[in-house]
């Protein structure tokens, strides 16, 4: 009786050990690929993971945009995007736009401004995978907040954008996404939504180097205008990550031309 009773002592003790010991042994959750939304238009469809920051930082940006007559060139430094992941689906961003040069030629007359640009706040939730296996699908409202600057239009304005990417192999990506913003047009005095969409194809040229082709169009009917980009990505490690792009509108409805180069890491 006496060793009957000695068993079920040490069995009964034995019990909190064994979920601590598998506790210990468990490995923790790996941390998914750098995934960002930038250089390219089209937004990754892919999150953070919970509890990261991810930073995406344009050290130096330059757009030369023409309309009839008028010749608009700007120069932007420090144009962020900060996210935090709140869940394995969702993360929160926030976008800083720190100092913008902006000089508007028409004729014989020169406007020049500068200042900061409005903040964005973007909230994006994936609806299916996560891991870069197959198809990933997310939706991501965004809202633009007016900061009063020389560079504000000094109106709320927002959209929504829905990306979405295939990994064919594991050297070539695609992606796509819908856009609709909702703008204020100074010269109709009123909101109106602007539809836009891109395509994108990228290629794995080596372990650490990247590059990509993309169309994007923007607008309808005679308003439409289509646009070209291209660029390359080189991971210095597996959470950071160089990047350079150049962007041309296609067509005289889209006389612009753009370049940036940048950085994004991710950090806990």
């Amino acid at each position: 009786m006496r060793s009957v009773v000695w068993r079920l002592v040490r069995y009964r003790a034995a019990l909190p050990v064994v979920p601590l010991s598998m506790g210990l042994q468990a490995d923790p959750p790996a941390v998914r690929e750098l995934a960002t939304d930038r250089p390219d238009v089209t937004e990754s469809p892919l999150t953070v993971d919970r509890g990261f920051f991810q930073l995406e930082s344009t050290f130096l940006q330059y757009t030369r945009d023409r309309t009839g007559d008028a010749r608009t060139e700007t120069w932007s430094w420090g144009d962020s995007l900060l996210k935090y992941g709140l869940n394995d689906r969702t993360d929160l961003q926030l976008g800083l736009t720190p100092y913008v040069r902006e000089t508007e030629t028409s004729q014989s007359t020169v406007v020049r401004r500068q200042g900061s640009g409005d903040p964005m706040i973007r909230l994006k939730n994936r609806l299916w995978n996560n891991d870069r296996e197959t198809a990933a699908l997310a939706v991501m409202p965004i809202v633009k907040i007016p900061a009063g600057t020389a560079l504000s239009n000094d109106r709320w304005e927002g959209g929504a954008v829905v990306p979405v990417s295939w990994e064919a192999s594991e050297r070539w990506t695609w992606g796509a996404q819908i856009r609709w913003d909702r703008r204020y047009d100074a010269t109709r005095r009123k909101f109106l939504w602007e539809p836009s969409h891109t395509a994108v194809l990228g290629w794995a040229v080596t372990e650490n180097l990247g590059c990509y082709v993309e169309y994007l169009g923007v607008g309808k009917g005679r308003s439409y205008r289509s646009y070209f980009s291209t660029g390359l990505t080189r991971d210095l490690s597996p959470r950071v990550r160089l990047d350079f792009d150049v962007f041309l509108g296609l067509g005289e409805r889209s006389e612009e031309f753009s370049f940036l180069t940048g950085i994004s890491w991710k950090i806990r």
